[in-house]
């Protein structure tokens, strides 16, 4: 009984011996693991830290290929944490014009129309002069140019742009459709109400802004607005026929406009200012 106590107590004192250097070899594994981890995240650049953090505390004694893989990636953060420079792509005249024509309109039509009957009344004063070939020194009238700017800005893009957007309106109420849109739209324009309108407004309009009376201004209307419509006829039935039937609505005005540098060429050319019609009968009296 004896010696089985003794086997016993010496099995026992081995087992708690044994136990001790497992312990002990765990925790030296364990220190091992920790200081593994440690040293293999000084290793790998810290993304989630800031620059400073990288600069003092991973890159301390750090190898030199190791503080310049880290020096990268903390300029890779620095450059994701700032907002993204919105350099604003180059736009062509054409994209330009119908951003603005999109979001105003109507502003957009009334510069085009002032800068368009501008041009158009330069015209008529310049081409004649040296087309004719003659001597007399060119003077330019400033007045009459302003004049055809006013209108083309003040009255002629605004109610243009409402009568354009009746027009529409009146052909889908109507119901026309297919090749009857351009014809239907053309005989309303011309023959129904606008040109009739149009045309009074310009005469009414230059007469005004050249300071003649009402009465003057009638006597004008009944002297040249049915020979104008005439012209207008001829001039405008095949350039809207192939308007109303090629280009969107809210271009149908500008091809109109930029063909009304002719237009207004030849109004200007055909009806000068009064002062210049009357000096004749002055010299005359």
């Amino acid at each position: 009984g004896a010696a089985c106590l003794v086997s016993a107590t010496t099995s026992f004192s081995s087992y708690l011996g044994d136990r001790a250097v497992v312990t002990t070899v765990d925790k030296a594994v364990q220190n091992r693991a920790h200081h593994l981890l440690a040293h293999r995240s000084l290793q790998q650049p810290k993304f989630f830290s800031s620059k400073a953090s990288l600069s003092t505390e991973a890159t301390q004694g750090a190898p030199a290929s190791l503080k310049a893989a880290e020096d990268a990636a903390a300029k890779k953060i620095e450059q994701a944490a700032k907002p993204a420079a919105t350099t604003p792509e180059k736009k062509t005249f054409v994209e330009w014009y119908e951003g603005h024509l999109e979001r105003n309109p109507l502003p957009t039509k009334m510069i085009t129309g002032s800068c368009l009957w501008g041009i158009g009344d330069l015209t008529a004063q310049v081409v004649p002069h040296y087309a004719s070939g003659t001597d007399k020194p060119f003077v330019y009238d400033w007045p009459r140019t302003g004049r055809a700017v006013l209108f083309g800005f003040a009255l002629h893009a605004p109610t243009s742009h409402l009568h354009f957007n009746f027009l529409e309106y009146l052909t889908n109420r109507v119901g026309v459709t297919g090749l009857g849109i351009p014809v239907f739209k053309t005989i309303m324009e011309q023959f129904v109400y606008w040109s009739w309108i149009s045309n009074s407004m310009y005469h009414a309009a230059m007469g005004l802004m050249q300071g003649m009376t009402f009465h003057q201004i009638y006597q004008r209307l009944e002297d040249v607005l049915w020979d104008t419509q005439k012209a207008q006829w001829a001039f405008w039935i095949p350039v809207q026929l192939l308007n109303f039937q090629f280009v969107p609505v809210r271009h149908q005005l500008n091809v109109v406009l930029v063909t009304s540098i002719v237009w207004t060429a030849l109004l200007s050319a055909w009806y000068p200012p009064v002062e210049e019609e009357e000096k004749p009968k002055e010299e005359a009296d």
